[in-house]
């Protein structure tokens, strides 16, 4: 009886604890379930600015789970990107008679303007064209702005005062000379050519003056057909060299040429037929100083024949009527085309010297280059200084048909400062100066050697 009760005892502590484990596991599964549920959260923020959390029930239905994501981390607050503008809706068109006129368009100041396009006549024909503004230049002087000159044109010829010339001698000359600048101002472009140069610019003084001309390069005079030019204005170059002009003669040049030519033939040979090695060294080197001799005489010979062209092109175009102006190295041409006027007197400077009118001389090319005052008939008081620059060529006169308007009494010798002369044949006229545009020691000088351009144009001109 004992065993079968402690039996007993033993299957009712074994169904005990089985049925305490069964519940423990029953509650471990309800838990687990429990935490696996889908639960809605939604945060905003509130009109105060705060953040407001909400934990709502699981959405009715299956749920299905996704793959576990790692919880991010708190991210700084960015600012509200700005709002943007509204988008205006298009408007019905106006009715022309009350629609608001157009606001003009903004100015663009360029040195190259492009002009606009042609716009067709409205009806009822085209309204009258307005004037156009006098052409300045062509080529690289193209494009240059001009000072404001509305009216000039119309106004009458006012007085300067050595102040006025002192600040902007250009200007002086447009207040004072508006009558012949309006005359120059009414020819062609073709009328009055300008030869580029390294030492002077003859063109930026036409472009101030709004005096309307036509531009070239010094190769482009050697040939350059000079029928329509009325003025040819010569810059001072450095291909004027006083060594090329005064070559006259190629027949010598030509002789040792062909005899170079020959010569380096026959060693090209002895070369390629020479089979010791120091021989062929001996040749080489005398066949390369051969080579460099020839090619540097080519190059001379194109040189001179291209100065002769250049100096019979201006020799035809002077006698056949035409003004001749030059400054400087220009002189080259003048003593090959003109022998026997003037000729390089050697160089000189750079100094600074005073300039005169030779005693004597009345000449219309004189015409205000030596500024008298307002009531006065006198050269002014103050000392008109000259600037030779460095290399400048003096003019040594040969004839005495050649004008010296100008001297400088300081050069003991050859002291021309501007000279003109007319050739044996022809009706044409040179006129030369010594030294260059806005290069002057005063302004003064600068206001004396462009009424000295402007009298000369105007003499061919009245011719």
């Amino acid at each position: 009886m004992k065993a079968m009760e402690t039996s007993a005892i033993f299957l009712g502590s074994l169904l005990c604890h089985a049925l305490l484990g069964f519940l423990l596991v029953v509650c471990y599964m309800e838990i687990r379930v429990e935490t696996e549920q889908t639960y809605a959260v939604t945060i905003w923020r509130d009109a105060k600015g705060k953040d407001v959390l909400k934990i709502g029930a699981p959405e009715e239905g299956p749920v299905t789970k996704g793959p576990e994501v790692a919880p991010e981390l708190p991210k700084k607050e960015e600012p509200p990107p700005p709002t943007p503008p509204p988008v205006e809706e298009p408007k019905p068109a106006p009715d022309a008679a009350t629609a608001p006129a157009p606001a003009p368009a903004p100015i663009v100041k360029s040195e190259n303007v492009v002009p606009p396009p042609p716009q067709p006549e409205p009806e009822g024909g085209a309204p009258d064209p307005a004037p156009a503004a006098p052409a300045v230049g062509v080529g690289s002087s193209a494009g240059i702005p001009r000072a404001d000159t509305k009216g000039l044109a119309k106004e009458a010829d006012g007085p300067v005062t050595e102040a006025d010339i002192d600040k902007d001698p250009t200007a002086a000359i447009r207040r004072r000379r508006s009558g012949t600048l309006t005359t120059l101002r009414e020819g062609s472009q073709r009328d009055i050519v300008v030869v580029t140069g390294q030492y002077d610019h003859i063109q930026e003084v036409l472009d101030r003056l709004e005096i309307p001309y036509s531009l070239m390069d010094p190769e482009e005079l050697i040939k350059a057909p000079l029928t329509h030019c009325k003025v040819l204005l010569v810059n001072c170059n450095g291909s004027y060299a006083q060594g090329l002009f005064r070559v006259t003669d190629v027949t010598s040049l030509q002789k040792e040429i062909e005899a170079l030519d020959e010569k380096e033939t026959a060693l090209r040979k002895r070369v390629q037929e020479t089979k010791e090695k120091r021989k062929v060294f001996e040749l080489g080197l005398e066949l390369l100083k051969v080579s460099s001799r020839l090619s540097d005489q080519r190059v001379l010979l194109a040189a001179v024949s291209g100065a002769n062209d250049l100096v019979d092109n201006v020799r035809r175009f002077v006698e056949g009527g035409g003004y001749l102006f030059s400054s400087d190295w220009g002189i080259s041409i003048l003593e090959r085309a003109f022998p026997g006027t003037i000729r390089n007197g050697g160089m000189i400077g750079p100094r600074t010297v005073s300039m005169r009118p030779r005693p004597g001389v009345k000449s219309p090319l004189l015409d205000e280059v030596f500024f008298t005052g307002l009531k006065t008939g006198t050269v002014v008081s103050k000392k008109l200084l000259w600037e030779i620059d460095s290399g400048s060529y003096a003019m040594k006169v040969e004839k005495p048909t050649v004008d010296v308007l100008a001297e400088a009494p300081e050069l003991a010798r050859n002291n021309a400062i501007a000279v003109a002369f007319s050739p044996d044949k022809g009706k044409g006229k040179v006129l030369h100066v010594l030294s260059h545009f806005d290069r002057q020691a005063t302004k003064q000088g600068d206001y004396a050697l462009q009424n000295l351009l402007l009298n000369f144009l105007m003499d061919r001109v009245k011719q």
